[in-house]
């Protein structure tokens, strides 16, 4: 798995903790999941911007791991081609080198659907982004929710008018790591005569944006929202109440290898 930073493998020996977002990058997918280590907690020292350590002489690697709460096996795997023989109980010379595997910290990635803990990550990031506003099929109570809004008389009103004159989109969702708000990211439906809106600005997820959301989360996970309004909404509700799945989902590749 490749996420945005070249890590392809970090899943492999990190841990999911939550996902927060998720995003369309051109036509790929891609999820915003906070990774962290099982030594997250035991950091001593700040991880270093550059994502390099510089050794003190005597020093040894496995100490090294243990200061940074960092996987040794990983810290080993990244300089043994650099430093044959390199060991956890190596000391090193002043000034020797070493490339640090990447700390906690939240990431996009492509696929992180191959992990067995996303389903359940996944789904608490649409109860905390939307509060059971938006069915999945990942959500336990999907199918309870969707009685619930059959039966229900006070169904959002169809919404989905030309709020923005036709000139945005929504290509992103997340929650913001401070404040916890839900926030959306807008790109520009653009023309010959228009000028392209920053790719990557993020802005509240106000009520008027609402439709514009709700149309991605179907097109790109295929999550149902209640402010699709009740004509566009029952059809997809019907599908969830006969245990089937909306048109369009995430898809579940097979992992490489196994």
């Amino acid at each position: 798995m490749k996420g945005d930073d070249g890590d392809d493998d970090i899943l492999d020996w990190m841990t999911m903790k939550e996902v927060v977002g998720c995003r369309k990058q051109g036509q790929r997918l891609e999820y915003l999941v906070h990774v962290r280590d099982d030594k997250e907690g035991l950091a001593t020292e700040k991880y270093p911007e550059s994502g390099v350590f510089l050794a003190q002489g005597g020093e040894r690697v496995q100490g090294i791991a243990n200061k940074f709460g960092i996987s040794l096996e990983k810290l080993l795997d990244l300089n043994h081609h650099k430093y044959t023989g390199l060991q956890a109980a190596s000391r090193l010379v002043s000034g020797t080198e070493l490339r640090l595997p990447p700390s906690a910290h939240l990431r996009w990635l492509p696929r992180p659907q191959l992990y067995p803990a996303f389903a359940t990550c996944f789904a608490a990031f649409l109860s905390n982004a939307f509060k059971g506003l938006v069915v999945h099929p990942l959500v336990p109570n999907a199918k309870s929710l969707s009685s619930q809004w059959n039966a229900s008389s006070a169904m959002e009103v169809d919404t989905l008018g030309d709020i923005t004159n036709g000139k945005w989109h929504v290509t992103g969702v997340r929650l913001d790591a401070k404040t916890g708000q839900l926030l959306c990211r807008l790109a520009e439906v653009t023309n010959k005569d228009s000028v392209v809106f920053p790719f990557n600005i993020w802005t509240p997820a106000t009520p008027s944006l609402q439709p514009l959301i709700s149309i991605f989360l179907l097109s790109s996970i295929g999550a149902v929202s209640k402010h699709l309004g009740a004509t566009k909404v029952q059809p997809l509700l019907d599908m969830f109440c006969a245990d089937k799945k909306p048109p369009i989902s995430p898809p579940i590749p097979t992992k490489a290898g196994g």
